[in-house]
């Protein structure tokens, strides 16, 4: 919730392979999103992506290539961001 606003961020679906470390990557990808002035609904959103991959890997750990995949997701909502906020 945010300014009085409700947030409703729907999961990723995916594959169930492993749920090991599934909250614990949704909350730090959640507070990093925060922590970088991403909005509420954007962060929640790379959190449920971030989840998803590791619930999707028998790993607790994203790979390189989640990672990158994670930075490129950011990147375009950054984007969007921007362009909603110079119309």
């Amino acid at each position: 919730k945010s300014k009085e606003r409700t947030h409703i961020i729907e999961p990723k679906k995916t594959t169930v392979i492993n749920t090991n470390g599934a909250g614990d990557a949704y909350a730090a990808a959640i507070l990093h999103g925060i922590a970088n002035n991403l909005d509420l609904e954007h962060a929640g959103k790379i959190a449920s992506i971030t989840a998803s991959m590791i619930v999707n890997s028998e790993s607790t750990r994203l790979s390189n290539n989640h990672l990158t995949e994670i930075k490129l997701i950011n990147n375009q909502n950054q984007n969007l961001i921007m362009n909603h906020l110079i119309r």
